[in-house]
Parts: structure tokens; C-alpha cells; sequence
């Protein structure tokens, strides 16, 4: 369901729809709505919006611009010929300032990307290494990343405290443990990018 954030600007009443709290957000590589929609229409003389990354190399517009401007004609709620929409660049968050010549206001996006386990549950036997591998949606950044891992019951089975994605890569090895019989829960995430994921392990 869409969520609606109201504020003010020039005077005139704005909405943005999907402002889901923090923000807006975005995929590496992928580009998400930002829509603007004004709840009053400008008068004849009609309004210019001008909106602006903080950071280019997290969030930029279509294209790889650093900032776009949306033309609202007078009597209209929404811009002409033009939606806008931000995209994701490397993990992170950067602010779009939203402006024109009386006033601004601002917005953070942030750009993450989901992880999963596979397959999503796994045996392993006591005293023997299991092998999962771990997914990202997109390569991420053109260094390496660092995922944190977890096992919520060391005591049936073990995992590295970190694993790493190479630069670009979308896969990662990780290596269970089996010490004793039972069921485990693995974490992973890289917060607060990065959300975490889990994966059921039985060890038999």
C-alpha cells in the first residue's frame, strides 16, 4: 500500500508517495520512483522543481545525472513529459534535495540489496563441512564486501564470523560446521544496508 508524506513547499502543500520511512530506496543498478505530486496547482506562471543528489556516486538520476528539473504547468498537480526517479549506484544513502527559486526541502534515499541463502535449508553431519552459497541481487561495488555471520546455536553447528564478496561479485561461499544433533538458525546481514537473512541447518 502506498504511503503518503506531506510538506510544505513554495507555499504550496507537496506529496510524495512511497516515502516509505527512512526513505526512498533503491537497488544497485536499479532505478525507483520519486514521485512528486502537488496537492495545490501552481499558479500561471506554472513551477520549475530542480532536484539534486548529495552524493552521485550512491544516488544518481536517469542517465547518471547529478540533478534533474520537473516542469509543473499552471494548473497542474504533477510534472509534464517527466516523472522523476533515483538510482542506485553502490550501497549507501545520499539526500535529493527537492527546490526552485523560494524554498527547498530534502529526502534521504538509501540504496540496498537483498541477500539469500541457497538453497534455503541444508543437513550436514556431525564433525563435517556443509558449503551455502550466498546470494546478492546485483554486484555491488567494485570493492569487497563484508557480510557478518552468525549461528544461533553454535552448539549444533558453526559458521566463519565473516564472509567475503569479491569486488562485483554476486556469490559467496559459506562453510557450516556440524558439532552435535539438532536444528540452527544461520544469520547473515551487513547492516543497515544490507538486512539480514537466515537459512535452517540440521545436523544429523
Amino acid at each position: 500500500m502506498n504511503q503518503v508524506t506531506k510538506y510544505q513547499y513554495a507555499g504550496i502543500s507537496v506529496t510524495t508517495v512511497n516515502n516509505q520511512p527512512p526513505g526512498v530506496v533503491a537497488q544497485p543498478g536499479q532505478c525507483a520512483p520519486f514521485p512528486v505530486v502537488l496537492s495545490v496547482p501552481p499558479g500561471s506562471n506554472g513551477d520549475i522543481i530542480t532536484l539534486t543528489t548529495s552524493d552521485p556516486s550512491v544516488v544518481n538520476f536517469p542517465g547518471g545525472l547529478n540533478s534533474i528539473s520537473l516542469t509543473i504547468p499552471a494548473g497542474q498537480t504533477t510534472p509534464v513529459r517527466r516523472m522523476a526517479s533515483v538510482c542506485g549506484v553502490t550501497l549507501g544513502s545520499a539526500v535529493i534535495t527537492t527546490s526552485d527559486s523560494a524554498s527547498m526541502s530534502t529526502q534521504t534515499v538509501r540504496v540496498i540489496s537483498p541477500l539469500a541463502f541457497t538453497p534455503d535449508n541444508a543437513v550436514v553431519s556431525i564433525a563435517r563441512q556443509g558449503r551455502l552459497t550466498l546470494m546478492l541481487s546485483a554486484p555491488i561495488s567494485a570493492t569487497a564486501l563484508t557480510v557478518n555471520l552468525k549461528s544461533d546455536n553454535p552448539a549444533v553447528a558453526t559458521v566463519p564470523a565473516t564472509v567475503t564478496f569479491g569486488p562485483g561479485a554476486t556469490s559467496a561461499i559459506v562453510t557450516i560446521t556440524g558439532v552435535a544433533p539438532g536444528t540452527t538458525v544461520i544469520h547473515a546481514s551487513a547492516l543497515p544496508n544490507i538486512a539480514d537473512t537466515t537459512v535452517t541447518i540440521t545436523v544429523q
